[in-house]
């Protein structure tokens, strides 16, 4: 056999991921504006899916030097929440 592509019906294929690590990295800046966030969500370093989030008016007034204050807020807009360090 060469190959075939058959239609079939359609049929729910559910995928769970375990989201255990995320890369962040600003892709966007203009500054006294806006941030643009990129967020790689990983399932034990398994690219899962990448999420774009712009960051702006009071919420990107308060990142002012503290790169802390950006992770937990990207942390919080995607549901997540820091492991503890052991």
């Amino acid at each position: 056999m060469n190959g075939v592509s058959i239609d079939v019906m359609d049929k729910e294929d559910i995928i769970v991921n375990i989201i255990n690590k995320v890369e962040i990295r600003v892709i966007n800046l203009q500054l006294g504006s806006y941030v643009d966030v990129s967020a790689v969500l990983k399932d034990y370093n398994r690219f899962v899916k990448n999420i774009t989030l712009r960051i702006e008016g009071e919420e990107y007034q308060q990142w002012g030097n503290d790169d802390t204050y950006l992770e937990n807020l990207v942390l919080k807009k995607l549901n997540l929440t820091r492991k503890p360090e052991i």
